[in-house]
């Protein structure tokens, strides 16, 4: 091959590598495009969130995340509380990599997982607040005695709240400078007592078992159950209610997991029972509630291998 042969030869090599680099960057660029466009909004005024768990029948649960009623996964896992500040959305849960697997405490920050404890003992996380700059976690590590010690997580480090002796305090709130505090003590053959803290100084006894709760001003609303009595057989069933500075009231649930106080607006999310008539039998589902009203959440009941689910925690942005 002759020296012109040569040169065009290596033209047009050139003209190959570059097209075909120019293909690749257009690739990325349509590919960060959609990122951007995949990407969510940042929150708005009036935008709920609530998070929860999904089962399918394959066995684990799913962490999943809803805007506005739109699903997110987040991954493997449980998500057990959620809140928003500025324009991150932060989530608190558990993961265990396989059966057997210790449970690890997890934070999610804008869908990006950290995991809290280690993974050498059972932990979990339950609740979540931010103040200013820091982020308060509450949850349960498992000591080397084998007792479940309170925990709480500030900005990732882990301070324990008891030696373990007695059980976990895993719902809390700060409201500007005051920290709230919700001790459950479960009774053996009795209803459970829970009992209402504010900056370490004891405010009320209740019976029944919170599952979260919320302070606003001066009010302070606690979403749980209690034990009741079942109309047509000799049997204790749960009876979801919500509590109102002390007061209780039926919330029309099977169960409250949480809830959330916008201005007038009480929303409540947690689990309803639905006939599935393709499988022939009941199913937990996820629920949301405005002032008693269902709101709609993504519909997942129609996925083939769809088991169950539940809504753990809310958070409204006001």
């Amino acid at each position: 091959m002759g020296k012109t042969g040569i040169t065009t030869l290596l033209i047009c090599i050139h003209i190959m590598f570059c097209g075909a680099q120019n293909i690749r960057n257009e690739v990325e660029q349509q590919r960060q495009q959609q990122e951007v466009l995949n990407k969510p909004a940042p929150p708005q005024k009036g935008d709920v969130y609530v998070v929860g768990n999904i089962q399918y029948d394959m066995g684990g649960y799913v962490a999943t995340l809803w805007k506005n009623g739109i699903m997110q996964k987040l991954g493997a896992g449980e998500a057990n509380s959620v809140f928003v500040s500025g324009s991150d959305v932060y989530v608190a849960g558990s993961y265990a990599s396989e059966p057997g697997v210790h449970s690890m405490a997890i934070l999610w920050k804008n869908g990006i997982a950290q995991n809290l404890s280690e993974g050498t003992s059972w932990a979990e996380a339950n609740s979540i607040c931010v103040s200013g700059s820091d982020v308060y976690v509450a949850g349960s590590v498992r000591n080397v005695q084998g007792n479940v010690v309170a925990t709480i997580w500030k900005n990732g480090v882990a301070q324990k709240l008891a030696d373990g002796s007695a059980y976990p305090a895993g719902y809390f709130f700060v409201s500007e400078n005051d920290v709230y505090v919700v001790e459950t003590e479960f009774k053996v053959f009795e209803e459970s007592v829970f009992v209402l803290w504010k900056n370490g100084v004891k405010q009320n006894q209740w019976t029944g078992t919170p599952n979260y709760f919320y302070v606003s001003g001066n009010d302070v609303y606690v979403a749980g159950y209690k034990k009741v009595e079942a109309q047509d057989e000799d049997d204790i069933s749960d009876l979801a209610v919500l509590w109102i500075n002390g007061v209780m009231q039926n919330a029309e649930l099977f169960r409250t997991n949480s809830m959330f106080v916008a201005g007038n607006d009480i929303f409540v999310a947690g689990i309803s029972v639905s006939y599935d008539s393709k499988r022939e039998s009941f199913i937990n589902v996820p629920i949301l509630l405005k002032n008693g009203v269902k709101q709609l959440l993504s519909d997942i009941v129609s996925q083939s291998n769809f088991e169950s689910a539940r809504a753990n925690a809310i958070f409204v942005v006001d």
